[in-house]
């Protein structure tokens, strides 16, 4: 997420996983959508293939902001 933007909601595979940054959380596994939604209205969206039992970290890129 861009600098400045904390405490955003983030859902993955239509799970809610709380608010971001955070670590270790146990997401669906397989093709998941992911969103993220921020207090200062900004959205990003993204889809990734997370696997079962691998550490992964999901970082969105400012280019899959939607307005």
């Amino acid at each position: 997420m861009p600098v400045g933007d904390a405490d955003c909601k983030v859902t993955v595979g239509g799970t809610e996983m709380g608010l971001a940054p955070f670590a270790n959380k146990t997401a669906p596994i397989g093709r998941c959508d992911i969103q993220v939604t921020c207090p200062s209205g900004r959205e990003y969206k993204a889809t990734r293939t997370l696997k079962a039992g691998v550490l992964e970290k999901v970082v969105l890129k400012t280019r899959e902001a939607q307005p």
